[in-house]
């Protein structure tokens, strides 16, 4: 799953500038917040070709600017200029039209058929009609929009894998991961409940996302194991131990670097609800474990679904 996150003219200060100083910095702003959506391995900004036709200001951008520029046309050409090099120029898709952003954004987001996910660049203020969290100025609000996806919407067990990998770069996944998803919700003999009417990540993406995100976000060195499976349940809510017994299913090959390691992945969250909190308590489980390589302790990653 891709994502977009639209440029406009709603993600400029443009009210605020009174001199050329206030559009220069803005330019600058805006270069390190494209550019960081743009290094991300998941995100990517999109502007759109007539983003300055947009009519959600008093006056047209090109008054704005020229006005700010006190009617120096040298000035307004330079200055448009900077804002294209070092911020636009890369951007630009000649598909897209300013009409189209609030749609995308507001009623088809993600779109199952691009396998795309929406949001909005911007400097300070919200866009109007837009809700706040989908707004993107910080790396922080690019993440919690990624969450908010592979939490609430994810598409498929695939696109929600593979968006997993790229978020949540701690982590190694096993190469059946996104298979496992799909058995998320499954019963078995000792299950004392009958079958969710959603099964699969779409059933139970909430709690997976803030397994993994916990899994993603701790710290382990200076840890022993279990001062690391006690800081897991607390930031999950959900309880996280080792395996009582039969323990030799839960051994994993992952890839390391072109060579084939094993790793014991035993320890494992207990996911025991699902999207709906339906009052089932759930024997799903979450399996990962740890293996050192060159003095580094790493997280990998094994299955996400049924009880193994």
């Amino acid at each position: 799953m891709q994502g977009i996150v639209y440029f406009g003219l709603q993600s400029l200060n443009a009210n605020e500038w009174s001199a050329p100083n206030d559009i220069v910095n803005d330019i600058s702003q805006l270069k390190n917040t494209v550019d960081m959506i743009n290094n991300s391995s998941h995100s990517m900004v999109k502007v759109p070709h007539d983003w300055y036709d947009e009519s959600c200001l008093p006056i047209g951008f090109w008054e704005i600017l020229e006005t700010a520029c006190n009617g120096d046309q040298g000035l307004v050409g330079v200055l448009s200029q900077q804002l294209y090099d070092s911020a636009l120029n890369n951007c630009i898709d000649n598909n897209v039209s300013f009409e189209c952003i609030t749609q995308n954004v507001q009623n088809n987001n993600p779109c199952h058929e691009q396998k795309e996910f929406y949001g909005v660049l911007k400097l300070e203020a919200n866009w109007k009609d837009i809700s706040p969290e989908y707004h993107v100025s910080s790396g922080l609000d690019l993440y919690h929009l990624v969450l908010k996806v592979l939490s609430e919407r994810p598409i498929d067990e695939l696109s929600y894998s593979d968006l997993c990998k790229k978020v949540f770069t701690n982590l190694n996944f096993h190469g059946g991961f996104a298979d496992s998803l799909l058995t998320h919700g499954s019963i078995s003999r000792e299950s004392k409940y009958s079958s969710p009417s959603i099964t699969g990540i779409n059933g139970f993406s909430v709690s997976t996302t803030r397994s993994l995100r916990s899994l993603n976000d701790i710290e382990l060195d200076d840890k022993s194991t279990q001062e690391i499976l006690s800081e897991l349940a607390a930031t999950s809510g959900f309880e996280c131990t080792p395996q009582g017994s039969n323990k030799g299913q839960l051994k994993f090959t992952f890839d390391l670097n072109g060579i084939s390691i094993e790793v014991n992945c035993e320890f494992h969250f207990k996911i025991n609800r699902n999207n709906c909190c339906d009052g089932v308590y759930y024997q799903d489980r979450l399996y990962f474990g740890f293996y050192t390589n060159e003095g580094t302790r790493n997280i990998y990653v094994a299955h996400s679904g049924c009880h193994l």
